[in-house]
């Protein structure tokens, strides 16, 4: 008997042993993870500004100087004039369609006006014409961009799923504050589904859930949801608050 607990204690001290060492390289995955995400929105900030201040500026200028050459040219329907003035269509295709990018790239006003105007302003895009009645209210104080830029892709993730397999007549952002957290909430009165499910099939909604599941987990947050088939969808996102806010460090350690 002295033996086999002996042994016990031993199987008991390596499994705590197994145990810490888990945690460890868990909380240095989570670690690398920030780290990828914060230099990913340097890079992403990066190349929106280069194509901004490079080819965006010289399409526009093109463009005025075709409309120039147009002028020039009179309003006849010579072979030129029509040539000129397909181009000038062309280089304003190419502008928006270079805009588009940098929207992506750069939601619009988040650098500049924070999380809650730029997840308005894109709500409001994504519900414009079908019909559904969007709302968010509230707001949550400024954090590390990368953060921003991190949370703002989560958020539009989960209102464009709504929008694409729950046919909603009604979606809600709320945002606030708690306890020392940022807490983030998309609700909607769709179709919902068995949370049980994702994972278990590779449609886009499901795959965005996990990712942004995930996403919550790598910034010391979580991300649930909550859904039954015909009861509409709920996500909600919680991050701790301290460790982004602009300025200081963000180190985290664990969940939320």
């Amino acid at each position: 008997m002295i033996a086999t607990s002996g042994e016990f204690y031993d199987l008991y001290r390596q499994e705590q042993r197994d145990r810490a060492k888990l945690e460890q390289v868990r909380r240095s995955l989570e670690r690398l993870a920030r780290e990828t995400l914060r230099a990913k929105d340097d890079e992403r900030a990066l190349i929106a500004h280069q194509i901004h201040d490079t080819a965006a500026q010289s399409l526009v200028s093109a463009f005025r100087f075709l409309e120039a050459a147009r002028a020039m040219a009179g309003n006849g329907s010579g072979a030129s004039s029509e040539h000129l003035a397909s181009a000038a269509e062309r280089v304003q295709v190419a502008i928006r369609e270079i805009r588009a990018v940098l929207d992506r790239l750069l939601p619009p006003g988040l650098e500049e006006l924070g999380l809650a105007k730029a997840l308005d302003s894109r709500l409001n895009q994504l519900t414009s014409g079908n019909g559904i009645d969007a709302h968010l209210i509230g707001d949550v104080p400024r954090l590390e961009p990368w953060v921003e830029q991190a949370l703002y892709g989560m958020l539009a993730e989960a209102v464009s799923n709504a929008i694409r397999h729950g046919r909603p007549s009604q979606i809600r952002i709320e945002l606030g504050e708690r306890r020392g957290r940022a807490v983030l909430v998309v609700a909607d009165d769709g179709t919902g589904f068995d949370p049980g499910a994702i994972g278990r099939h590779s449609d886009g909604g499901g795959l965005g859930l996990v990712g942004l599941t995930r996403q919550a987990s790598w910034l010391g947050g979580k991300a649930s949801v909550v859904s039954r088939p015909g009861g509409g969808t709920t996500i909600r996102i919680a991050i701790p608050i301290e460790a982004y806010r602009v300025g200081r460090s963000s180190t985290v350690g664990g969940g939320t």
